[in-house]
């Protein structure tokens, strides 16, 4: 695996980790600024600690074909954005500023790291 490769998964990895702990704790603490139900939440943090414990393995573990497990994260994280997208749609009534915020945020970056991880799989 080269230094690039690893370096995103360090990346999403760490990216995932600060997920699980805002959506699982930070956004449920201060839920009444936010708007999101807390069992969504909680699947959303689930998911995130589940991609977060992928990229640390690989990130660890140097797997031969890292190709495929980037490519694999980076599909991943396109379909948890997308995920994402609809339940912000779903639930627009009741979001507050702070929670479009938080999940817009999240959805654009996700995308931006889910572009980056596809492409260095592919080259």
């Amino acid at each position: 695996m080269n230094v690039k490769q690893q370096t995103l998964f360090l990346i999403d990895a760490i990216g995932a980790c600060i997920s699980t702990i805002s959506l699982g704790y930070f956004l449920i603490v201060f839920n009444e600024y936010i708007g999101m139900s807390t069992d969504i939440l909680y699947l959303l943090a689930a998911i995130a600690a589940i991609f977060g414990i992928y990229s640390s393995f690989c990130f660890i573990i140097h797997p031969k074909n890292s190709k495929t497990f980037l490519r694999l994260i980076g599909i991943g994280n396109l379909l948890y954005s997308i995920l994402t997208s609809g339940l912000v749609v779903r639930f627009w009534d009741s979001l507050e500023l702070f929670g479009v915020i938080y999940f817009i945020g999240e959805i654009l970056i996700l995308w931006v790291i889910s572009v980056l991880e596809i492409q260095k799989s592919l080259q």
